[in-house]
């Protein structure tokens, strides 16, 4: 899967390719109503069912409604292969896409043993074999490492004592009211990105952007339009309404008054995804990133506020991989994601090592996996990683108090 940037075309003030529609930088140009039609009626078991008292949900709308709906167990604790297989049901995500994103939740958030993730807040797995020090944290409070700062609508973990799991309903709002006739594409996402960095930039002052996280919350801006849009025979690159944004956020209300109903995302009647033939892959992901970039520079910049706000820093990318990657080769070939997985891979012994016990067995869990999703994309090998750079960053230090383990309630 060799990503070409040359297949990137710019047209004039426009940040995206002449094609760009709500299927991304690639077009859906086909409609099967069979293929995509996303059933949630009770025959087929993918009716909604809100959580119960003990069920998990997070930060991530997506998800919380996959959970809903059966596409993820309903008790919002998946396995690694479930959330392939489930969120590829649902959404067409790729599976490569996918893997990826679930060994990082797994090693930054779940049990390794059993290869479980909590899609929210804490759990209690059922073998911990000595291998875990104390229960998985779950994504919610997985921040840098898997939740980051400036996300599409939660807050900074930082700003809101530890809480960047719950709705940011100003943030929503904010996207909210970049509809244009009452549709959204995917440049309103890119403006809705700049906007929640630069609030995060001036409001928090241990904001930071790390290479993973920081990655993952500046591609899942596209992801809402990308995954939750609708799609017809009259819009087959798809079409993303107030209504389907409302019901996939659990917001409910007039456009005045909006209320976030905790744990209620749903997928809508009547709701197609894209088609098989056009998943979003980790390819999709690193287009759609780089679109981003030509748009506004800073989407995907290492650092951070140095413990005041708005005095945003930037990291040296050549000093911190050894002189491996920099701005101009960021986004040639898959460097991009390579950079992206590779740094998160390194940081792992930092990141982890006050969460479990047998840090060896980890790592090589992590190792077996990911070595050939880097093998696929050619990453360079790289020839160091100085994390003594993140030092002058408080926030790349924070680390929010983990909070119950039904966290929607």
């Amino acid at each position: 899967m060799k990503i070409s940037t040359l297949a990137i075309t710019f047209a004039s003030g426009i940040a995206g390719t002449a094609a760009e529609s709500n299927c991304g930088q690639i077009p859906c140009l086909n409609f099967d109503p069979v293929d995509q039609y996303v059933d949630v009626s009770s025959a087929t078991g993918h009716q909604f069912i809100a959580p119960g008292a003990t069920d998990i949900r997070g930060p991530c709308p997506g998800l919380n409604a996959a959970a809903n709906h059966g596409y993820l167990p309903r008790n919002g604790i998946t396995t690694l292969q479930q959330s392939i297989v489930g969120l590829g049901q649902a959404f067409n995500f790729g599976t490569d896409l996918a893997t990826a994103l679930g060994i990082v939740a797994v090693i930054q958030a779940g049990n390794v043993i059993e290869e479980t993730w909590s899609i929210g807040g804490p759990y209690y797995p059922s073998s911990i074999a000595g291998l875990l020090g104390g229960n998985p944290r779950g994504i919610s409070y997985s921040h840098n490492r898997y939740e980051a700062d400036a996300s599409f609508a939660r807050s900074d973990a930082y700003t809101n004592f530890g809480d960047a799991h719950s709705l940011n309903m100003a943030k929503f709002q904010h996207f909210y009211n970049l509809a244009y006739n009452d549709t959204y594409n995917i440049s309103a996402t890119r403006d809705h990105g700049a906007w929640n960095r630069a609030q995060s930039v001036s409001n928090n002052p241990y904001f930071f952007s790390p290479p993973f996280a920081g990655f993952v919350a500046s591609v899942a801006h596209p992801f809402v339009v990308n995954m939750f849009s609708n799609h017809s025979a009259e819009q087959p690159n798809g079409y993303l309404d107030r209504a389907t944004l409302k019901s996939f956020f659990g917001v409910s209300g007039p456009d005045s008054a909006l209320v976030w109903n905790k744990g209620q995302e749903r997928i809508p009647n009547n709701w197609y995804r894209r088609p098989s033939s056009n998943p979003y892959t980790l390819a999709s992901g690193v287009l759609d990133t780089l679109a981003n970039l030509r748009a506004y520079p800073d989407s995907f910049r290492v650092g951070g506020n140095t413990g005041t706000v708005n005095s945003f820093a930037g990291v040296d990318l050549g000093n911190l991989t050894g002189g491996t990657y920099n701005l101009a080769n960021l986004v040639e070939g898959n460097n991009l994601v390579c950079f992206a997985i590779q740094a998160m891979q390194l940081s792992m012994p930092d990141a982890i090592s006050g969460i479990v016990g047998d840090l060896a067995t980890v790592l090589a869990w992590a190792t077996k996996l990911l070595t050939p999703i880097l093998t696929k994309l050619s990453c360079p090998e790289l020839a160091g990683y100085d994390t003594s750079l993140f030092e002058k960053f408080p926030g790349s230090g924070y680390n929010p108090p983990t909070g119950k383990a039904e966290p929607f309630k």
